[in-house]
């Protein structure tokens, strides 16, 4: 049997490509425009000047996007990069969350920067708060993030009008609640519509800013890329959260030893992605290749141009046609390219990268 080649008609790149960028499974920003650096970990000088590209945008009341692998590759290429200097790596799509900024998304209405109800405690200890309009708003927003109301701090802000809702019997009429935020934490925006027996309708928004409370891993001082973490750098600590960013970490064991995929901040709670996975396949390694359709398999050996730890897709070169492909680290030296066309996979029996 003949070596296998890609069945894939893929951008070539070159073994020789000093710089990289490596997409980020989850990533955050206050938007609208999702920026290339936001995304993704750029190794190099001349992948640090391609930050400011975009790659994405937020459309009006979106709070989540997902941004695919290809997507920016075809926006590198527009912008004419020289695909010689530099690879593209990492997950095969980045799941963006839009972070709440109070110079970028627009305020509620307020007259003043009382806050109507301090926190869901307040509510929560009063005999009747199920009976008002906030303690609606309050289980509402535990709900949404499946939570009790210890772990919550919940604080409404507005003008009397706001205060005279928030305080409104709910036992009178009808009440319909809808959240126009999916995640529930940081700025939650919530429509308020009461029905009464004679159909008519009374319409608030009512906002909240809303925290979680985790027992989570913290960088203790600034922590470099590629820097291990210690226990001289990192601690457990309990902290708020305001966004939904990805998974925390809640014991230190999970991360001693390891290398941090990124720079941190002091004070920055550490979630998964910030630790450096471990690399399956180093640049120069000869690698199995298995092409996959349906139960087909059809497996060749390439030489990896790049390094790649679990999920990645990282380039291999064909030793004999010296062309480059792409797949996916799949294991141990071992990468994988998933087709539908079992005629593509035949092809490579023939030896056609």
């Amino acid at each position: 049997m003949k070596p296998i080649v890609t069945i894939l008609s893929l951008a070539l790149a070159s073994t020789a490509a000093a710089d990289s960028v490596r997409l980020h499974e989850q990533a955050g920003t206050t938007g609208p425009a999702v920026r290339l650096m936001e995304i993704a970990e750029l190794e190099g000088e001349y992948a640090q000047t391609l930050g400011e590209l975009v790659v994405g945008r937020f459309a009006e009341g979106q709070d989540e996007l997902t941004v695919q692998l290809a997507t920016v590759r075809r926006v590198l290429s527009e912008s004419q990069v020289n695909w010689s200097d530099l690879s593209l790596r990492g997950r095969s799509v980045s799941v963006v969350t839009r972070l709440v900024d109070e110079d970028v998304l627009p305020a509620p209405a307020v007259v003043n920067d009382r806050a109507v109800v301090t926190n869901n405690k307040l509510a929560v200890d009063q005999v009747n708060a199920a009976m008002t309009v906030s303690g609606l708003l309050i289980q509402e927003i535990e709900k949404l993030n499946n939570a009790t109301s210890e772990e919550l701090e919940i604080t409404f802000r507005g003008d009397a009008d706001a205060a005279a809702w928030l305080n409104r019997s709910a036992a009178v009429g009808r009440y319909e609640i809808e959240s126009m935020s999916r995640s529930g934490l940081g700025r939650v925006p919530m429509k308020v519509r009461r029905y009464d027996a004679a159909g008519t309708v009374e319409e608030a928004t009512l906002t909240a800013d809303v925290s979680r409370r985790v027992t989570a891993v913290v960088a203790t001082k600034q922590i470099r890329r590629g820097e291990v973490f210690s226990r001289e750098n990192t601690e457990l600590r309990e902290v708020f959260i305001t966004s939904k960013l990805g998974e925390t970490l809640d014991s230190p064991n999970l991360v001693l030893g390891q290398r941090s995929a990124s720079a941190l901040r002091e004070g920055s709670v550490l979630l998964v992605d910030h630790v450096a996975p471990d690399v399956l396949v180093k640049r120069g390694d000869l690698v199995t290749v298995a092409c996959v359709s349906g139960s087909l398999v059809v497996r060749t050996v390439g030489r990896a141009s790049e390094e790649g730890a679990m999920g990645d897709i990282i380039a291999i070169k064909n030793p004999q046609t010296r062309e480059t492909v792409y797949a996916t680290v799949s294991g141990k030296r071992q990468t994988t390219i998933k087709t539908y066309d079992s005629a593509q996979v035949e092809k490579t029996e023939e030896g056609a990268w």
